[in-house]
């Protein structure tokens, strides 16, 4: 059975059977690179009451674009290391590595690339 649940904000998690993508996940309550203080908070609407024991395994994250709501750092740190990060081939480098510098195996891919 095909299964999608909305995490917030623009975060959705995909999955059927046994294989589960999370897409774009903001898994916390600010993003931006502002500090603490200053920063936008709880963006996502309702309000974000994410659990990782209600979190199935995941096989892949994908990234669509490189905003900070959408490639979010301290949320990526929050996932497995063996979870496949793809991403597509355009983005640039510092996102490349900061992907390869967390750990992750990264997967570059392009429009219409099945």
């Amino acid at each position: 059975m095909f299964e999608i649940t909305y995490l917030g904000w623009q975060g959705w998690l995909v999955g059927s059977g046994d294989v589960h993508v999370a897409i774009d996940p903001l898994l916390l309550d600010q993003c931006g690179r502002a500090p603490r203080d200053i920063r936008y908070s709880s963006p996502t609407w309702p309000p974000a009451k994410f659990t990782w024991e209600r979190m199935p395994a995941l096989d892949a994250v994908v990234l669509s674009h490189e905003h900070a709501d959408h490639f979010n750092i301290p949320s990526l740190a929050m996932i497995d290391r063996r979870v496949r990060i793809f991403l597509p081939q355009r983005s640039s480098i510092a996102t490349r590595t900061i992907i390869e510098e967390l750990g992750f195996p990264l997967v570059t891919y392009l429009p219409g690339q099945p």
